[in-house]
C-alpha cells in the first residue's frame, strides 16, 4: 500500500492511497468464487456455475462491491500509517480502477486545528462588574408586581403611559423594506417593562386609541437576530387598545406566588436580594469567560472543521427542540441547523482554545477545588447533601463537574495574564444580554 499526505489547509489533509493490483484482483476473484457457489442460474446445478458465467452476469456489481470494501479497509490503514486522526467522515474522491493496474483513490479528511496561543499580556479584554443595590431590589419587586398585574380597559380618551398595556398594529422597515417578523396586528406590551427595544415604548407614550405614529429606533448591537442587530429601523404604529394595570399588594399572598416563605416585605427583599446576587454572580462569570475566550479567538482568527461545526449545530438544534417539549427525532427534518451555525462555530473554537491552554499550562484539578465547586452547585438546591451524593455516584457526572472546574481554572489563569478592564453594568442590562 502506498500513502502520501498533502496538507491542504490547517484543518484539512488529502490522503492519496494506492492499493496493489494483485490485492484488488485477489479480492475480486475470491468474491467471484463465493458467488459461484451460491448463484442460482438456469441451466446450471447449484454450486456448479462456471466462474466465467458469474463474471459475465455479475462481474460489474462484484467489482463495485470489492472496490467499496477496499476503500473502507485501506482508508483505515492509511490513517494508521500516517497517524492522522480525522474529526469527521472522509470525502472519497478521484477513484481510479483499471483492471491490471494498482487501484488508487483520494480521501479528504478534516483534522483538529493546529493553533499557537498568543501573547496574553498583549490582549485587552473588557469584563463586566455589577452589584445589587436596594434600588435594584425595589426595581425587581416592581417588575414582579407587573408580572402579576391585572388589566382593564382604559377610559375613553386616555393616553398611553408607563405601566399601561398597549396593543398596536405595527410595521417595521430597514432601508425601506419590511424585515422578517416586522409586521403584525394585536401586538401587546406593557409600557416601560422592557419588553420592546429601547426607544419603542417612549414613542408610544402619549398616544391615544386610534392614534398613528412613525418613528425611528435602532436595534441593540447584541440583538438576538444577527441580521437586525445594530441597524436603524423605521416603525409605523397604530394604537388599537389601551389598558390600565392594577398591581397586587406586597403581602404574604404575593410573596407565596414566587415560592417565598417571607412573612413581611423586608424578609422578602432580603430573600430576593440573595437570589439576585447568585444570578448576578453566574451572569458575570459567564460574560467574563466569554469575553476572555472571545478575545483569544479574535486574536488568532482561525477556522475550525465544518464537520465539528455541523455536529455542534445539530446538538444545539436538538437541545432547542427539547426545550420546547418536542422530540428531536420527530422534527429534525422540519428544523435546519443554519440558525445555530454561528454560535456552534464559536463553541468549537472555544473548545480548541481550551484544549491548547490545557496542553500549555497543564493545570490539574485538586480534590479540594472539586469539592468546593460541588458544594457551590449544591447550595442552589433544597437538599444539597443529596445533590452531592448523587453526583459522586456517577463517574460521568463527576467528570463533567471536574471539566467545569478545569475550564474555569484555565480561564482564570489566562485572564490574570491579560490586560483586563472592568466595566460597570447594571443588573438588568446584564440579564438582558443572556
Amino acid at each position: 500500500m502506498q500513502v502520501s499526505v498533502l496538507t491542504t489547509s490547517n484543518i484539512e489533509r488529502r490522503l492519496i492511497i494506492g492499493v496493489p493490483a494483485d490485492v484488488v484482483d485477489g479480492n475480486f476473484q475470491s468474491k467471484v468464487k463465493a458467488y459461484a457457489k451460491q448463484a442460482k442460474i438456469d441451466g446450471f446445478r447449484p454450486g456448479k456455475v462456471p466462474v466465467s458465467v458469474v463474471v459475465q452476469r455479475f462481474g460489474k456489481s462484484i467489482r463495485r462491491e470489492t472496490i467499496s470494501e477496499l476503500v473502507e479497509q485501506y482508508y483505515v490503514k492509511a490513517l494508521e500509517q500516517s497517524e492522522i486522526n480525522p474529526v469527521s467522515p472522509p470525502s472519497i474522491e478521484k477513484v481510479v480502477d483499471e483492471p491490471g493496474s494498482d487501484f488508487k483513490f483520494e480521501a479528504v479528511v478534516e483534522v483538529w486545528p493546529e493553533i499557537s496561543l498568543p501573547a496574553f499580556d498583549k490582549i485587552d479584554v473588557e469584563t463586566p462588574v455589577s452589584e445589587i443595590t436596594d434600588e435594584t431590589v425595589d426595581k425587581m419587586i416592581e417588575r414582579l408586581q407587573g408580572e402579576k398585574a391585572t388589566f382593564a380597559d382604559a377610559e375613553e380618551g386616555a393616553v398611553a403611559a408607563k405601566d399601561m398595556k398597549a396593543t398596536v398594529t405595527f410595521e417595521g422597515k430597514i432601508d425601506g423594506e419590511v424585515f422578517e417578523g416586522g409586521k403584525g396586528d394585536n401586538l401587546g406590551f406593557v409600557i416601560g417593562a422592557g419588553q420592546m427595544i429601547e426607544g419603542f415604548d417612549d414613542n408610544v407614550v402619549g398616544l391615544k386609541v386610534g392614534d398613528e405614529k412613525t418613528f425611528n429606533v435602532t436595534f441593540p448591537a447584541d440583538y438576538g437576530k444577527a441580521e437586525l442587530a445594530g441597524k436603524p429601523a423605521e416603525f409605523f404604529v397604530k394604537v388599537t387598545k389601551l389598558e390600565t394595570s392594577e398591581k397586587p399588594e406586597l403581602n404574604k399572598e404575593f410573596f407565596e406566588k414566587f415560592d417565598s416563605k417571607a412573612e413581611d416585605l423586608e424578609s422578602f427583599k432580603a430573600e430576593l436580594k440573595g437570589n439576585m446576587e447568585r444570578e448576578l454572580e453566574l451572569a458575570i462569570v459567564s460574560k467574563r469567560n466569554d469575553a476572555v475566550l472571545s478575545s483569544i479567538i479574535e486574536t488568532l482568527n482561525f477556522k475550525v472543521p465544518k464537520g465539528m461545526i455541523d455536529q455542534q449545530a445539530s446538538f444545539m438544534r436538538d437541545q432547542a427542540l427539547r426545550n420546547i417539549g418536542l422530540k428531536p427525532e420527530d422534527y429534525r427534518n422540519q428544523f435546519g441547523t443554519e440558525m445555530f451555525e454561528a454560535e456552534a462555530t464559536k463553541t468549537v473554537q472555544k473548545v480548541v482554545v481550551l484544549r491548547e491552554m490545557q496542553k500549555k499550562f497543564e493545570i490539574e484539578v485538586s480534590d479540594e477545588a472539586l469539592d468546593a465547586h460541588l458544594q457551590k452547585l449544591a447550595n442552589r438546591y433544597d437538599e444539597p447533601e443529596s445533590f452531592v451524593a448523587k453526583v459522586k455516584e456517577s463517574q460521568q457526572s463527576l467528570d463533567r463537574v471536574k471539566d467545569e472546574v478545569l475550564e474555569q481554572q484555565l480561564i482564570d489563569h489566562v485572564a490574570s495574564l491579560m490586560n483586563v478592564q472592568n466595566k460597570e453594568v447594571g443588573y438588568f442590562e446584564l440579564q438582558a444580554q443572556k
